[in-house]
């Protein structure tokens, strides 16, 4: 028999009421399973960083940007909360924490983490923190390698190639991996990039070009920019300018030219992806793989990639994170005054 209207609004009514009743019960339970968390979570923990982060310019990994300028150190959190801490409260909290100049934005990073770390020394920290190294001389004041282990005493490594000439106009580029170090130099009238093992093992990765600017060693390989010297003393580097990845078995790839402007600095992330900036202030990064193909950063001045591939960017007066994917990015918040080194920890 079929039921009426009536009946069958009437049911309706009590479904929606017994809906409405099981909903409460369940937000009732969260409700005292939340406060019942909160009561047993130590209070440390409480405003922890979840294991990861959703913004506006996509999902990030959790984390804490440390931002050190001449006067004060700031914990940058991904969720943009942020702290002024002394050096004291930042060993307390990281005790054990090492800040591998891979992770600075600029070259002389590795004093920062010597600072940090109450060395006196200043030189280039290896990837794992184990180790610093630094240009030196021996007794003949022949240029060498001084590396130091923790507080063990400095092993000296003199550059000579193998026919006993020293090196010659040497700059140190930085680590390729935790036990081999990258220098450019010359023997005679011949310029190359080299790689030095730990153990004193030196070879020649690649011819430097006559016409390189600047090296560095970031993301396990090496790096040098090329430009047109001007003709005067007062003259500037123009373009054309060439931007060249050197990998550890010897490959001299270009990865990146300008016709007009020259390349100042390069960070490298993971899976090849790496950033540039020219001498007008502007920036880009694409994958080394897929040279030629551009992303524009405009004014956004990148800092160090994140390891799930995010790079931080230095937005006028704020610090950002750039979504690779997505192409937008994301206030953190205010960086502090003057020449600023930052650093990731995980």
């Amino acid at each position: 028999m079929p039921r009426s209207r009536n009946s069958g609004q009437s049911n309706a009514s009590v479904a929606i009421f017994a809906t409405i009743l099981i909903i409460a019960g369940v937000v009732a339970v969260l409700a005292v399973s939340n406060e019942f968390k909160k009561a047993t979570t130590p209070p440390s923990m409480r405003n922890a960083i979840p294991s990861s982060v959703t913004g506006g310019a996509g999902p990030y990994a959790s984390g804490t940007l440390l931002l050190v300028n001449d006067s004060a150190m700031t914990l940058m959190r991904l969720d943009a909360t942020s702290e002024r801490v002394t050096a004291d409260q930042f060993t307390a909290r990281f005790a054990g924490a090492h800040l591998p100049t891979e992770g600075a934005n600029v070259a002389n990073g590795s004093k920062v983490y010597f600072a940090l770390a109450g060395v006196t020394s200043t030189g280039s920290v290896s990837p794992d923190g184990a180790r610093t190294v630094q240009l030196s001389v021996d007794k003949n004041n022949t240029t060498a390698l001084s590396v130091v282990r923790g507080n063990e005493k400095p092993q000296l490594i003199v550059l000579r190639d193998s026919s006993g000439h020293a090196f010659q106009n040497v700059s140190l580029l930085g680590w390729l991996t935790n036990n081999s170090i990258a220098l450019a130099g010359a023997v005679g009238e011949t310029s190359a990039v080299y790689a030095v093992s730990i153990d004193g093992a030196i070879n020649v990765l690649a011819p430097m070009a006559p016409s390189a600017l600047w090296g560095d060693a970031r993301g396990g390989f090496a790096w040098y920019a090329t430009a047109v010297m001007g003709e005067g003393i007062e003259s500037s580097p123009h373009g054309p300018s060439e931007l060249h990845r050197i990998s550890p078995d010897g490959k001299d790839v270009l990865v990146a030219r300008d016709e007009l402007r020259v390349f100042q600095s390069v960070i490298a992330g993971t899976d090849g992806v790496f950033a540039a900036t020219t001498d007008d202030g502007k920036s880009f990064f694409q994958d080394a793989a897929d040279v030629g193909t551009k992303v524009m950063l405009g004014a956004l001045r990148p800092l160090l990639f994140l390891p799930g591939g995010d790079l931080v960017v230095r937005d006028g007066y704020d610090i950002a994170l750039y979504n690779e994917s997505t192409r937008t990015s994301r206030k953190l918040g205010t960086l502090p005054e003057g020449e600023v080194h930052v650093f990731f920890l995980p």
